[in-house]
């Protein structure tokens, strides 16, 4: 990975999530906050998990992994969440801006809540974000649909044609 893709592929993950907040701001309280059996509970639990588990990767890739779940995952706002989102993309775009093409490839050692640990180049670590992100955004579509919302798409591909390189 190069510091050039690793930007293009946190400016999809931004507007992918954007995508998803625009999906979820007409939702009522109900609709947002209603239990569904999903991998989360509610779209609400669904978005705040993507929300922080950016926040704390890129705690991580800092040197700090955070043992617990931040206050404001507790049944978060739509602007909360949407506010945490912002300050996350700022600082890692920011700490990106930091580093060099070597720094990619080289390990960052980390400790799951769990306190599991492991170690993994940080190229990997930003794809494996990334990915998991794709994730639960689709489950987010997917529970959009089910209570007879519309579901926004949020392919890579329809990132690139509307943002080519």
């Amino acid at each position: 990975m190069t510091l050039a893709a690793a930007r293009r592929l946190f400016a999809y993950n931004a507007w992918a999530t954007a995508r998803i907040f625009e999906a979820v701001a007409p939702l009522t309280e109900e609709e947002w906050s209603r239990e569904m059996g999903n991998s989360f509970p509610t779209i609400r639990d669904t978005v705040c998990h993507i929300v922080s588990a950016e926040w704390v990767w890129l705690h991580r890739w800092q040197g700090n992994s955070p043992m617990a779940p931040e206050p404001w995952t507790k049944e978060p706002t739509r602007a909360l969440l949407i506010e945490k989102q912002r300050e996350i993309e700022a600082d890692r775009n920011a700490f990106i801006a930091a580093l060099s093409e070597a720094d990619l490839a080289g390990e960052r050692p980390y400790i799951f809540m769990s306190g599991k640990g492991g170690s993994l180049p940080l190229g990997t670590l930003f794809q494996h974000l990334v990915n998991h992100g794709t994730y639960h955004r689709g489950q987010v579509t997917t529970l959009l649909r089910q209570i007879g919302r519309p579901a926004i798409g949020t392919d890579l591909l329809f990132f690139a044609m509307e943002n080519p390189e």
